[in-house]
């Protein structure tokens, strides 16, 4: 996968967390916990199906939308 396709595809996962959670938090705690969530999701899906090339779209799934909760965390920090 190219860069572009990886971001195409955070940005669709963006899209769809915005209209399913449509209010990010204004606590960092609490966006850090989302996030390392997401981001135990990916490691756990990562160990147990490590070998399995048809788990790879799961684990890409997850992977972008750790990428888009990320990106959605960084938007709503605070500009100097």
């Amino acid at each position: 996968m190219m860069g572009p396709d990886a971001i195409h595809l955070i940005l669709k996962q963006l899209t769809i967390d915005e209209n399913n959670r449509p209010v990010w938090p204004d606590s960092r705690g609490e966006a850090a916990i989302i996030l390392a969530k997401k981001a135990g999701e990916v490691i756990e899906s990562s160990i147990e199906n490590q070998d399995a090339l048809e788990d790879v779209d799961i684990l890409r799934t997850k992977v972008a939308q750790a990428g888009a909760l990320a990106m959605r965390f960084l938007m709503h920090l605070p500009n100097r």
